[in-house]
């Protein structure tokens, strides 16, 4: 990742698995389909092109249902592609994004420190699950990085939605 030499490809395989705290008795598997991540208990949210559907995940649920508590948010959320614009990879990861409830950003001096440019508050936060019973405890704004797996260009969600709740 770190690597910026590197040119990956759509056809590229990723590999079979991502493992948060591999190697400790904290570890957890993150899913890598779509499916996995609703039958593990994933929350489904919203859908973006070039990124991907949101799936999040409540540390205190577990059931796809969400606390709304910033401290039981589990801090990657995993990416789907919903496979129109190459159906080979319908359900397939793109992407994660890192969360903390802690802002990671600074105004002074300003510096995003390598999380995206701003921190989004609550009400931006909750567009990203798609459910109208959304309300943070626990903070006002979070901080997000994105990691993408494969070429993002590439990327949709179904029924042509570009952006948003869509079905």
């Amino acid at each position: 990742m770190c690597d910026s030499s590197f040119k990956p490809n759509s056809t590229m395989a990723m590999g079979d698995r991502l493992v948060v705290n591999q190697g400790s008795n904290d570890s957890v598997s993150l899913p890598t389909t779509a499916d996995e991540a609703v039958n593990h208990g994933w929350h489904k949210g919203s859908c973006f092109a070039d990124m991907g559907r949101h799936y999040f995940y409540d540390v205190s649920l577990g059931n796809g249902k969400m606390s709304w508590d910033a401290n039981n948010l589990f801090p990657i959320s995993v990416m789907f592609d919903e496979g129109l614009t190459n159906p080979s990879m319908k359900g397939l990861i793109n992407a994660v994004f890192f969360t903390s409830a802690d802002v990671q950003q600074t105004v002074f001096p300003p510096s995003d420190h390598w999380w995206d440019a701003i921190p989004l508050i609550n009400y931006l936060m909750c567009k990203n699950l798609c459910d109208s019973s959304c309300g943070w405890k626990h903070t006002d704004a979070f901080s997000t990085m994105h990691v993408f797996f494969r070429d993002y260009k590439q990327v949709t969600c179904a029924g042509g939605c570009s952006i948003g709740c869509c079905p």
